[in-house]
């Protein structure tokens, strides 16, 4: 008679991280963005060739950056994994 071994099952169980960051508005015109974060953040402001422009220290809540220096362009807000787009004319 022939055992028979048998490996553990394992379960993953995958949860809905929804989006910790969202811009408004977009596009931008009066060089001020605001930034909607659920916990404190520190976010980067990228150019379209990935120089870093701005960084700044946010907490959670809505928050305001001031982009007035900035050139019109796309820009990417990053935190932690998270990146958003935005355009500013």
């Amino acid at each position: 008679m022939k055992k028979e071994t048998y490996s553990k099952t394992a379960t993953v169980q995958y949860t809905d991280i929804s989006s910790h960051l969202s811009v408004f508005p977009n596009p931008v015109s009066n060089g001020r963005l605001s930034v909607k974060v659920n916990k404190w953040s520190s976010v980067m402001v990228v150019n379209n060739v990935g120089i870093i422009v701005k960084e700044q220290q946010m907490r959670a809540g809505i928050n305001q950056l001031d982009l007035e220096n900035l050139p019109k362009g796309i820009y990417r807000l990053k935190s932690g994994l998270e990146v958003v787009s935005f355009v500013i004319q």
